[in-house]
């Protein structure tokens, strides 16, 4: 799953699969979400799990499977294997043991990404440190969200109309679709500046924070206290 699929980028861009066969179009769409992925989370690398608050202790006890990331309250975890879903894929979490000098990769039993949760097949020993390594998301990538979505589509439509008109194009920089130089002259009124720049506008929005204000605290279940104080 992706996010979005061949016929809603066919449904925008009036192309049709005479232009573009749908399996050329998925190939497109799994570059497009690589890129969606890539303008708007943030790669999180072995970030230690420690105390938040006391819903989300992270504690290493020797009892305690259950690990939430940092900034859970506010972000989600992202698509960080770029396949447009949120899997124990997408999380590693590592266990040092500084008395064997050992770092054991841990195995995962489930990930809840709107929780921030990540929930282990066996507790780490209490004289360990955990580290998980995953994407942090500033919207719901796993419905996904609309912008998610959209942005999605204008950059899969605006790569379309490149994979169809790559004799006017200098060189490709991503994957097989992208462009760096358009040998036409300009690219601001072609169906691919048209669809780039609607791309563009939606990672404006998406990364300008609006969605996201500092005041913002998902409804989720740990914070029904109504005693809670957000870290």
């Amino acid at each position: 799953m992706v996010y979005c699929t061949p016929s809603e980028v066919y449904d925008i861009c009036g192309l049709t699969t005479d232009d573009v066969d749908s399996a050329t179009m998925t190939k497109i769409i799994l570059s497009a979400t690589a890129r969606v992925n890539a303008d708007i989370n943030l790669p999180i690398r072995e970030e230690e799990a420690v105390y938040i608050d006391q819903y989300r202790e992270n504690k290493v006890d020797g009892s305690n499977a259950t690990f939430y990331v940092q900034d859970s309250y506010k972000y989600f975890l992202g698509d960080f294997s770029n396949d447009g879903v949120i899997t124990i894929a997408d999380v590693e979490v590592y266990i040092y043991d500084p008395s064997a000098k050992t770092k054991t990769e841990a195995t995962i039993s489930s990930v809840d990404w709107k929780l921030g949760k990540i929930v282990l097949s066996s507790a780490p020993a209490s004289n360990t440190t955990v580290y998980i390594t995953y994407a942090r998301a500033p919207l719901d990538e796993s419905t996904p969200h609309r912008l998610v979505k959209e942005a999605c589509r204008a950059l899969a439509a605006s790569l379309a109309y490149m994979k169809i008109r790559a004799e006017d194009y200098q060189k490709l920089d991503l994957g097989d679709f992208s462009v760096t130089a358009y040998a036409g002259g300009q690219t601001k009124n072609s169906p691919f500046g048209i669809y780039s720049d609607v791309y563009q506008e939606l990672m404006d929005k998406i990364n300008s924070g609006e969605l996201i204000s500092a005041d913002y605290i998902p409804d989720l279940p740990y914070l029904k206290d109504t005693n809670y104080v957000r870290p």
